[in-house]
């Protein structure tokens, strides 16, 4: 591939047509236009010579058997003939252009990951969505509900890239303290303040062991008795 490339980058079909020839049926098979692009590169650059009778016969060798499918570019390509170098035209302007090499390139690679069924995007980057995706919630808008142990509260980090994905479908909702990071259940059961929010149990005892019996809700500042407090059924 990389071989192939760099002749790309220094602006020679050579070694690529040479590759399309080698695997001209599974080309065809995945309707692949990298070599009619590649043919229709070399003509340009004929054209652009100004080498007019290379450029013509050229033309009627290998750009048009293209007709049937690619009739109306290769119809504008023999008028490279009569267009100066430098022309402002803007569709002629682009076949002109050197940055065609750069996208034969990126044609190319994407026909060969095609032709061995690899994916265009490196498989960390699969991983990394699905990761983000699974732990992606709608409460993951909101600055109150900011857990220092979710990756994606980091919004230097992987919440940059979390912005990016879709949000996650669950079917089974799982509760975390906010305070602890620890899952509420049966061993370690949410416990309400009167004003609605929710911690676990261990959390909130920890607080009252340290403030004579008294918890704290960290988000509002509301103080209650720890005895005070609602348990929660999770049904």
């Amino acid at each position: 591939i990389d071989r192939i490339e760099n002749a790309l980058r220094s602006k020679s079909a050579t070694e690529a047509l040479a590759w399309c020839s080698d695997n001209k049926n599974a080309l065809r098979k995945n309707k692949s236009t990298l070599e009619f692009e590649l043919r229709l590169q070399e003509y340009i650059e004929l054209a652009r010579a100004k080498r007019t009778s290379e450029a013509i016969a050229y033309w009627g060798k290998h750009l048009k058997p293209w007709g049937d499918t690619h009739l109306e570019r290769i119809e504008r390509g023999a008028m490279l003939l009569i267009m100066p170098p430098m022309t402002k035209c803007k569709r002629y302007e682009r076949l002109l252009s050197d940055n065609r090499w750069t996208l034969l390139i990126v044609h190319f690679r994407k026909a060969i990951y095609q032709l061995h069924s690899l994916p265009t995007n490196p498989l960390l980057y699969y991983a990394l969505s699905a990761g983000l995706t699974s732990l992606k919630v709608h409460s993951c808008a909101e600055k109150s509900s900011f857990n220092v142990n979710c990756p994606l509260c980091d919004e230097q980090r992987l919440g940059v890239l979390a912005k990016e994905v879709p949000l996650s479908h669950h079917a089974n909702s799982t509760i975390v303290c906010r305070i602890s990071g620890e899952i509420m259940n049966e061993d370690n059961p949410p416990l309400a303040f009167s004003n609605g929010n929710v911690y676990s149990f261990k959390a909130l005892k920890e607080i009252a062991d340290r403030n004579d019996g008294k918890a704290k809700c960290p988000r509002t500042g509301l103080i209650q008795d720890f005895t005070a407090l609602q348990k929660v059924f999770i049904s």
